[in-house]
């Protein structure tokens, strides 16, 4: 990693605010690609913040396309264009309803969207260098957070999105110990708890000259703020989503218990088939949560505090999973998982069984965090019988 001497290099400009936030959220697929997005990328490139890509691609299913009448005509599915890809071959195949498809040979109607990959040591040269004198210091065993001697005890520095250090992301570390975090993705402001003190900035925010981080940190050194705990002593940021407090409502519940049986190319609920041997990636998504489900299951965990995972965690389990050079599209994650609760419960209601949309794959119940994971109050998982279920 660079050294924290270094001065940063100038600000990108206010007027790109909103494209340096889009471009921050790592692996997400932005489209339109406009001049004013590619400007900020490659200024953000030039400062070792992020690498991109832009791609085109063709839609599964485009009304105004030659071969919209041979599609699934819900399909979402994308497919993106490559040198490397022969579709007389056959290798353009959609990943959301497996249909082949021909993007030359049917004249498909071409989209462009721009991807960003985040670079967390760049993140952390630039965030230091914009801290300025005296030079943050390492501390031993933690990664991604600094002390800087200033004021009596001095204050701490800590990138939010990289940091696992329980004990320094604690309320009860940050209230003795002055802490300015940092977070690289837009949406991670969500995730951080409610409590006015906690001293947060957004890495948009410092790029575009909207804050100034040493003078947060000359703040925090000079500030007699008396800070006060929560009823609940809870992570100051929480890499999934984030309960401040125990939930007063509980959400109501059906009084129905969902039988997940995991084949190997599709699922069943209660013997009803809620996923064709097609969806692969929904299916891989539901194998992730359960597995997830599983562990929090195992370790005596309450149904409250079941893992919720975020479409960006989500999608750092597929990448690991895919042998491709593309990365898995965080926006394909979120609406793949949407459609899947509406067809299910749809599924399940004409079957006769009474379902709600968030009976087997449920949506965070913080209001304020997004995440979803395998229901704890109605899902059981049992393997499918093949003498049983012949499908």
């Amino acid at each position: 990693m660079a050294s924290a001497r270094s001065r940063p290099k100038s600000k990108i400009g206010s007027d790109a605010t909103d494209e340096v936030a889009r471009l921050l959220q790592s692996r997400a697929g932005l489209h339109p690609v406009t001049p004013a997005l590619t400007r900020a990328a490659e200024r953000l490139r030039d400062r070792n913040l992020i690498t991109f890509q832009a791609r085109r691609y063709v839609q599964c299913a485009l009304s105004e396309d030659w071969d919209f009448q041979h599609s699934n005509r819900t399909c979402s599915g994308r497919l993106f264009l490559s040198d490397g890809l022969d579709e007389n071959g056959r290798d353009y195949q959609c990943g959301e309803c497996g249909r082949t498809v021909f993007p030359h040979r049917h004249r498909k109607r071409q989209f462009e969207e721009l991807s960003a990959t985040v670079l967390p040591d760049g993140v952390a040269e630039y965030v230091l260098a914009c801290a300025g004198e005296p030079r943050p210091e390492t501390l031993d065993g933690v990664s991604w957070a600094w002390r800087i001697s200033r004021g009596v005890s001095g204050v701490y520095l800590c990138l939010a999105d990289y940091c696992d250090h329980e004990r320094i992301m604690s309320v009860q570390w940050a209230q003795q110990n002055p802490t300015c975090f940092v977070a690289v993705n837009p949406r991670a402001v969500e995730r951080f708890v409610k409590i006015d003190w906690v001293s947060k900035v957004m890495l948009a925010d410092l790029l575009t000259d909207r804050v100034s981080l040493r003078d947060v940190l000359s703040k925090l050194t000079s500030s007699d703020e008396v800070r006060a705990l929560p009823p609940l002593v809870t992570a100051a940021y929480n890499k999934g989503p984030h309960r401040p407090q125990v939930l007063s409502k509980r959400e109501p519940r059906s009084a129905e218990t969902f039988v997940l049986q995991f084949g190997p190319k599709t699922v069943q609920v209660n013997g009803v088939e809620v996923i064709a041997a097609q969806g692969k990636t929904i299916l891989t998504i539901l194998r992730l949560l359960a597995k997830a489900f599983w562990e929090d299951a195992i370790r005596g965990v309450a149904p409250d505090g079941f893992l919720c995972q975020t479409p960006d965690d989500l999608a750092s389990q597929l990448d690991k999973r895919n042998t491709a050079a593309e990365p898995a599209d965080v926006d394909l994650i979120r609406r793949t998982i949407n459609r899947f609760q509406d067809s299910a419960m749809d599924r399940l209601r004409r079957a006769g069984v009474a379902a709600e949309r968030n009976d087997i794959i449920q949506t965070s119940p913080d209001p304020d965090s997004e995440g979803y994971r395998l229901n704890p109050f109605t899902v059981c998982i049992r393997p499918l019988d093949p003498l049983q279920n012949p499908k």
